[in-house]
């Protein structure tokens, strides 16, 4: 009998420590998937960030090309003006 009792001692003790350690890796759980719902969050913001600036850079690209053409039309413009001064003066 006295081994039978030892023997239930024993398991009960290993019982105890499994159910100890299934609740420290129920806690680890719960935060591993807080941590993971965070930077999925993260994620997800940083993705709309990036697809934001990626929109902006492509305006301001947009914008500058029509800025240079416009540059280049006024530059023809003040040389023609210039050429057509001097062909004045000529006169």
């Amino acid at each position: 009998m006295a081994a039978s009792e030892r023997r239930n001692a024993v398991l009960m003790g290993e019982i105890e420590e499994l159910r100890s350690q299934n609740e420290v890796l129920e806690k680890t759980r719960k935060m591993t998937e807080t941590e993971l719902y965070e930077i999925s969050e993260r994620v997800a913001d940083l993705t709309n960030t990036n697809s934001t600036l990626q929109a902006a850079k492509k305006k301001t690209e947009v914008e500058l090309q029509s800025l240079h053409v416009r540059l280049t039309v006024f530059r023809k413009m003040l040389a023609f003006s210039s050429c057509f001064n001097e062909e004045l003066k000529l006169c």
